[in-house]
């Protein structure tokens, strides 16, 4: 009975963390994502990525990019950064805009 009981346990952890992962930038994702940030780089998602996951999951679980709008992302994004910026985590506004761009754009290549 223990056994089928951890063994459930772990079951359902790695469902969790299989829905949390996030997604890998495409060119194709940059491409897109240039109508709003012109300047987009795929190199740019992939740092905006490596972020999201060692800056905000500091404080709070991974949330799919589409979880939110734009529009929401837009205001999210700026409002954790400076809760963040009051306790351990530092981000710089460098890293702000990198974090927001990749989750606005690839939350508009999963809906």
């Amino acid at each position: 009975m223990k056994k089928i009981l951890i063994s459930l346990i772990l079951a359902a952890f790695l469902i969790g963390c299989a829905a949390s992962k996030t997604i890998v930038p495409t060119q194709a994702d940059a491409d897109r994502g240039q109508s709003k940030f012109p300047d987009l780089t795929v190199a740019d998602l992939t740092e905006g990525k490596v972020l999201y996951e060692e800056k905000c999951t500091a404080c709070h679980g991974k949330y799919r990019p589409n979880s939110h709008s734009s529009d929401a992302w837009h205001k999210i994004v700026p409002e954790m950064t400076g809760k963040a910026n009051k306790n351990t985590v530092k981000i710089e506004p460098k890293q702000e805009k990198l974090i927001l761009q990749y989750l606005v754009t690839m939350g508009e290549s999963t809906k």
